[in-house]
C-alpha cells in the first residue's frame, strides 16, 4: 500500500505543478510550521465567516487545484492511515 500512497502523492504533486503550484514534496518540519502559520493567520485575518462568504471560482484551474489538494489532504487524513493494510 505505501507504493500507491508515494504514487498518488507524486500523482497530486505533479497536478499541482502543471498548475503552477509548487509544493514541495518533503519538507522540513520547521517549513510545514512556516507553511501552517501563514494559512492560519491568513485565515484569522480574513475571518471565518468571511471565507464562507466567498464566492465559488470560475476559473476552471482553480476548481481543478482546490480539488487535487483536497484528493491530496483526503489522503492524508488521520482516518487514512487508519485504513491501511
Amino acid at each position: 500500500m505505501q507504493g500507491s500512497f508515494d504514487d498518488a502523492l507524486n500523482d497530486s504533486l505533479a497536478a499541482l505543478h502543471v498548475l503552477g503550484i509548487e509544493v514541495p514534496k518533503a519538507p522540513t518540519k520547521r517549513d510545514q510550521d512556516i507553511m501552517f502559520e501563514q494559512v492560519k493567520n491568513e485565515i484569522l485575518a480574513i475571518g471565518f465567516d468571511e471565507i464562507l462568504g466567498i464566492p465559488r471560482a470560475t476559473d476552471p484551474r482553480t476548481d481543478l487545484a482546490v480539488a487535487v489538494l483536497n484528493d491530496a489532504g483526503v489522503l492524508r487524513s488521520p482516518m487514512s492511515h487508519s485504513l491501511r493494510l
